[in-house]
């Protein structure tokens, strides 16, 4: 559905980074909430467990590892879970859904699940949001709550995600665990098949 600006995701990024209490201007979505270390008195409950999952953990410097990762604290969640990991191409960093949750594919109608991002089939305006929110994640190194409506052609109305970034021993950000939660559904209509969450 089109190319990646990669000069375009590398400027939302920084931007993302550098923002502190107003919600980020993107093209083609609103963006309803953008917050860096989210109070967890904030978020739904179910991003309230997985915030408070993340800050429990033990820490190699500034984030927890990796290896910490473990599938059975997170069964009641499980469903709204992506795992993402960082991977680097000729213009910078994609991110590879390792984990694309069943109540998160149930409601988006696609499974991502083995894809990066640059390759799913969504207008590349949305991709470029995707991306550089988790290049700021990777960049910041900090917890990142995102709430945005989606444009109307898409079945779900709004997605909210907490991303946390998880750390290798080398200190670099290995993977991204995001709850993903999501809005209401829209009226089918006329509606293409819906592609993301």
């Amino acid at each position: 559905m089109g190319e990646i600006d990669w000069t375009r995701v590398a400027s939302l990024a920084t931007s993302f980074v550098a923002t502190e209490s107003e919600p980020p201007s993107v093209p083609m979505l609103t963006i309803q909430a953008f917050s860096w270390a989210p109070e967890k008195s904030t978020l739904p409950p179910t991003l309230q467990f997985l915030l408070e999952w993340w800050q429990g953990l033990p820490r190699q410097d500034d984030l927890p590892q990796a290896e910490a990762i473990d599938p059975l604290a997170l069964r009641d969640v499980m469903g709204y879970l992506m795992i993402l990991e960082p991977e680097a191409q000729d213009n910078g960093l994609d991110f590879r859904y390792r984990l694309y949750g069943t109540a998160i594919a149930g409601r988006s109608g696609f499974d991502l699940t083995g894809k990066r991002i640059s390759e799913i089939d969504v207008d590349p305006a949305i991709k470029h949001y995707f991306i550089a929110c988790y290049r700021a994640v990777v960049e910041r190194r900090d917890a990142l709550f995102a709430a945005h409506e989606s444009p109307p052609e898409i079945s779900v109305a709004a997605w909210s995600r907490l991303m946390l970034p998880f750390a290798d021993t080398d200190r670099q950000v290995t993977k991204i665990v995001v709850g993903n939660l999501p809005g209401e559904r829209r009226p089918r209509g006329d509606l293409p098949p819906p592609v993301y969450g």
